[in-house]
């Protein structure tokens, strides 16, 4: 029920007091990214420990506060759980990892930019976020035809009796959920890293893009292992043990294989639209 709850309030527009809990949320990065150009354009005029360890706070809180933000890293994560047995290194790994690709992509492709073309031209970034929408959007599909063929053989194998049927699969490794989420660059991650590109502070650029992706991927990881503990729990009282519920868990499966092709092609779909 929590995780419905969960994924209903980030994905339903009409959900109860959604808009006014994204207004407000909206409104909070508006004023962090605002005081961090002021934080940081005083740090390069008078450099001080003391400013920076703030910056570098604020930064980890100005991601916590991102991630909680609406998006379809959480409903991905939450339905690759759900149809995947996996241990919690496996969780950790794709929402660290995820969010710091998130991060660091946006970083790779500001100081290619930046370095390389001479210039930020935003034309060329946009460009470049459209593409990497558009292989988000490929992988998305491909770990969903995955999960789809495996609930086929797990389906074949049951009706030959071969094998009994596992309700739980690992089809869909890890990276694929990971650069699915991650390779997506973070338009705030590319904000802080070009203010501080721009006033010669880089390496204090690349430490406050990691304090964003931590605090990120930790808040990716809270709901991730949310629906993790919950999903053990209910196999573990034996929720899972009937006919039933046997049922509906392998209809969690192919669902979630749908949802992840759908959003996939609403991803690709979306992004060459707007590159038109």
């Amino acid at each position: 029920m929590v995780i419905i709850v969960l994924v209903a309030f980030f994905l339903i527009d009409d959900f109860p007091m959604r808009d006014q809990v994204m207004y407000h949320i909206t409104n909070w990065q508006a004023e962090f990214n605002k005081d961090a150009a002021i934080k940081i354009k005083v740090l390069s005029n008078n450099y001080s420990p003391d400013l920076f360890q703030a910056l570098f706070t604020f930064s980890f809180l100005y991601g916590v506060l991102h991630a909680t933000s609406p998006g379809h890293g959480k409903s991905i994560i939450a339905g690759w759980i759900l149809t995947q047995q996996r241990h919690l290194k496996d969780i950790a790994l794709v929402a660290i990892g995820a969010t710091f690709l998130h991060a660091f992509s946006a970083v790779a492709i500001v100081a290619f930019i930046f370095y390389f073309v001479g210039n930020y031209f935003p034309g060329i970034m946009r460009a470049t976020y459209l593409g990497l929408n558009v292989v988000s959007g490929a992988t998305l599909i491909i770990a969903g035809f995955q999960l789809l063929g495996e609930n086929y053989k797990q389906y074949s194998k049951q009706r030959c009796k071969t094998k009994t049927p596992s309700n739980n699969l690992q089809s869909v490794h890890p990276v694929w959920i990971a650069l699915s989420i991650g390779i997506i660059p973070c338009p705030l991650a590319a904000a802080i890293f070009i203010y501080c590109m721009t006033t010669n502070m880089v390496v204090n650029g690349l430490l406050l893009v990691a304090a964003f992706a931590l605090g990120m991927g930790l808040t990716l990881f809270v709901v991730a292992i949310t629906v993790w503990l919950l999903k053990n729990e209910a196999m573990q009282s034996g929720c899972y043990h009937d006919s039933v519920s046997k049922f509906f868990l392998k209809l969690i499966n192919v669902i979630s294989a749908l949802f992840f092709i759908v959003l996939g092609i609403l991803i690709i779909l979306t992004n060459i639209q707007k590159a038109f």
